[in-house]
């Protein structure tokens, strides 16, 4: 598992290391952001002053053995224990993930493990951005190709204007917002959005 961290301003900096996948009990300071060196602590940390950790998410953070930096967030606890508890992945994102998230203005905590980043591009991106993304999932899983940053295919005007009939259509709409994340990599060939994304990469000769 390949660690990437944020700057305060959302920038990717340089990978830390490459570590094995852990149990809980065994999760590595580093895939929560605190490199080792002469980097110091918590490079890719900003500290907050609202909505502090509660003494019970201090605990049971410091029961596996991880430090709480001053300052975290309510909110930044809860991405952390979601990684421990097995209600996100213990894999840290993948490079294409976090640049695809940064090209989407999507927000981001260094704590979020791969799942949640996902969700986060999947579920809260703004419709035109799901839409075509969407798209660009279809046409990866027809062509059997990988999914990785769509802003950084070539046809990625293309899933854009697939967008563009999405945000004309309500129906589309409620069909897309129907849509699990993990739709978006093996995506359910019966409904609604599929069946249009479908005809449109057809009708263009994109699959």
């Amino acid at each position: 598992m390949e660690i990437f961290l944020f700057d305060s301003k959302n920038d990717i900096l340089p990978s830390i290391g490459v570590i094995e996948p852990q149990s809980p009990g065994e999760l590595s300071r580093m895939d929560f952001g605190k490199p080792v060196g002469e980097l110091g602590c918590y490079l890719n940390y900003e500290e907050h002053t609202p909505a502090p950790c509660t003494d019970r998410q201090r605990e049971l953070i410091e029961q596996q053995g991880l430090d709480v930096p001053k300052g975290i967030t309510r909110g930044e606890v809860n991405y952390i224990l979601k990684r421990l508890q097995g209600k996100d992945t213990l894999q840290s994102p993948d490079r294409w993930m976090m640049d695809l998230a940064n090209g989407l203005k999507i927000r981001m905590s260094a704590f979020m493990g791969a799942g949640e980043l996902m969700d986060e591009i999947t579920r809260h991106g703004n419709i035109r951005d799901r839409a075509a993304l969407y798209c660009y999932g279809v046409r990866q899983a027809v062509v059997s190709h990988d999914f990785q940053n769509m802003l950084q295919d070539p046809l990625c005007d293309s899933f854009y204007s697939f967008a563009n009939i999405v945000e004309d259509d309500q129906t589309l709409q409620r069909s897309l917002d129907d849509r699990p994340t993990s739709e978006f990599f093996s995506p359910k060939t019966s409904v609604k959005i599929y069946k249009a994304a479908h005809k449109f990469l057809a009708d263009g000769g994109l699959i």
